[in-house]
């Protein structure tokens, strides 16, 4: 049961090593692992060689830069294995019997599409490691997908992450799920896609996947694009034409939810586009109003009907500042 494990490459040199050496160190050595050059300008291409060198297991695809998605694709593309797993080379695997524990699920039961684990995160300042506070009640994470994803919905658990599951790989290809080229948070729209066309699920409270928490990760403001991104995603998938009433009603509590997100977020937008993205947010807030059901969408459709849509958003974006950065996160609303 080879897995294939798809890595794309981006100006992560100083975290490369790390990366792969939490592949390498697997117990289940049935791998293929796909790394994905994206034009990275640094050593990385240099690296991804000498790791195909030393390791038979390790394929690599050089490209020119077209962003996350494409350089998943691609990997999606040339992979051969029976199970599909991502990993982003600046995060790395931290248990090492992790993939063998996963093969373990799906051998009970073959007729599982995709096993869902954990995360915990790892803030590079303080060397510090901290767990998700959330875990899934394994009793309801098995079985129909409907059931499953409602109850992951309500309880704030379906991670837009890509990362965190393993999924058969015919399934991907041969419903052709494969991330939108172009979009910032492209996880989200798949993840979506790929719950639209499986059947059955499983989970472990496995916390294998370590995210990184880097300062240098991601801009202190959200750009235009990242913002438009968001909105086009809430668009399309409120849109989503389906017969299957169940599975819109879990895509709806998962949109409140990730809505509300854009609340907190306000503030971390540039002020010169403040307004076109509360123009959106304010002409979509129904979703938000019919169907929260997250502690974090109901506490922002409660103060919304409290203090109305302009208030609420204010306070949130303030309250996102000052979660984030402290007091010294203010200066964000004059910038």
């Amino acid at each position: 049961m080879k897995i294939s494990v798809i890595i794309p490459i981006y100006k992560v040199e100083k975290y490369l090593d790390k990366c792969l050496q939490g592949v390498f160190s697997q117990t289940y050595k049935d791998l293929e692992i796909i790394l994905v050059n994206d034009g990275s300008p640094d050593s990385c291409p240099q690296l991804c060689d000498e790791y195909a060198k030393s390791d038979e297991r390790v394929k690599v695809i050089h490209k020119i830069n077209e962003g996350a998605a494409e350089a998943r694709n691609v990997g999606l593309r040339a992979a051969t294995g029976e199970f599909i797993m991502f990993l982003d080379a600046d995060d790395f695997w931290e248990d090492n019997d992790g993939l063998k524990k996963l093969v373990q699920v799906f051998q009970k039961d073959p007729t599982l599409d995709i096993v869902l684990f954990n995360v915990q995160y790892f803030n590079e300042n303080t060397q510090r490691f901290f767990k998700s506070v959330k875990q899934y009640d394994l009793t309801r994470v098995i079985g129909d997908r409907n059931a499953v994803f409602l109850y992951l919905a309500e309880y704030g658990l379906f991670s837009a992450s890509a990362n965190i599951q393993m999924i058969k790989r015919n399934l991907i290809i041969n419903n052709a799920i494969f991330f939108e080229k172009g979009l910032l948070c492209e996880d989200i729209d798949w993840k979506l896609s790929l719950w639209q066309n499986i059947e059955k699920v499983s989970a472990l409270n496995l916390c294998m996947y370590c995210y990184r928490i880097r300062r240098d990760s991601t801009s202190n403001q959200y750009t235009i694009q990242q913002s438009q991104d968001f909105l086009y995603i809430l668009r399309k998938w409120i849109n989503m034409p389906t017969e299957n009433l169940q599975f819109k009603s879990a895509v709806m509590i998962y949109l409140s939810d990730f809505y509300a997100s854009f609340y907190s977020l306000f503030f971390m937008m540039k002020r010169e586009y403040r307004a076109e993205i509360y123009t959106e947010l304010r002409q979509m807030k129904t979703i938000l109003l019919g169907a929260a059901k997250t502690r974090k969408a109901l506490l922002a459709k409660y103060t919304t009907l409290l203090f109305g849509f302009n208030l609420s958003v204010k306070l949130w974006g303030v309250y996102g500042l000052l979660r984030k950065w402290g007091i010294r996160g203010l200066k964000f609303i004059f910038l």
